[in-house]
This record gives structure tokens, sequence and C-alpha cells, in this order.
């Protein structure tokens, strides 16, 4: 089969997506298939994805086809909409901001420096003046796999 064919296989409806989710999850759950080996195969379908949603003549060329039909339509088992992205804003030239930006920086490593468990500042009569709660908050454990 070609890498259109399989791609073209994937054209499902949205229960038929569930459906086919479901049963890879159950193969692996029952044992048919082991865990980090699909895992790895679903990053290598993401690679392969992201590669071809992302090359520049490929978005040009979607991009073009769309317009063709206006700024909404449907097509198959989606609706298509072309729309404007956010533009970005470039502060780095102004002072006032690299200096704020830099004292946050300070401020969050010396909250980073604190004690786990928070910290509090009491003065000189005893009386806790601030009350620094704990900042951090353990991450949990993920699988990261690198792609040969």
């Amino acid at each position: 089969m070609t890498p259109i064919g399989i791609i073209k296989m994937l054209d499902t409806d949205k229960k038929q997506r569930e459906n086919f989710a479901e049963e890879v999850v159950s193969k692996v759950l029952n044992g048919y298939v082991n865990p980090v080996e699909m895992h790895v195969n679903l990053k290598c379908v993401e690679d392969i994805i992201n590669r071809i949603k992302e090359h520049k003549d490929f978005k040009e060329a979607v991009l073009n086809e769309a317009a063709k039909f206006g700024k909404g339509y449907a097509f198959h088992n989606a609706t298509i909409q072309t729309r404007s992205l956010a533009g970005k804003y470039d502060y780095s030239h102004d002072d006032e901001y690299n200096r704020l930006t830099l004292a946050l920086k300070a401020r969050q490593g010396y909250l980073k420096a604190l004690p786990v468990e928070g910290k509090q500042i009491v003065d000189k009569d005893g009386i806790v003046t601030i009350d620094l709660p704990p900042f951090y908050s353990p991450g949990g454990e993920s699988l990261f796999v690198t792609l040969k």
C-alpha cells in the first residue's frame, strides 16, 4: 500500500476514530501488543503527520486549495475554516520591559531557592509578616521517545 493509500484509509467519522482508538487501547491493555512498542509506533505516526503538516509547500498548497471555497465549508467528515492567526508583539527593544523581565527572573530564582514546604518571615517581635506558601509542585512521570 502507498503512503497516500494508508492516510486515505483513515478518512473516518468521529465514531469510527473513537472505535479505532478504543480497539488499540484494548489490545494493549489485554496484552496483545507491547505498550512501549505501541507508544513508539504512535510517536512515529505523530512525527510523520507533523512533517507533512509543517512542510512549507504543503501548507501553501492546502491554503491555496481552501481559498477556492471561501472562508468556511464542509469537506468529507470535517468543516474547513480559514482563519487569520494572531500577530506577535516584540517588546525586546523596550528598556523598562527588559528591566522588569530581569527582575522577574531574579524573583523566580529567589522563590525556587526557598524550602519546598514554603517559608515564613518573622519580625523581631515574633509576628509572621510574610507567609510564603510552597511554590513547587512536583510533576508526574511521562515517557519521552526520541526517534532515530
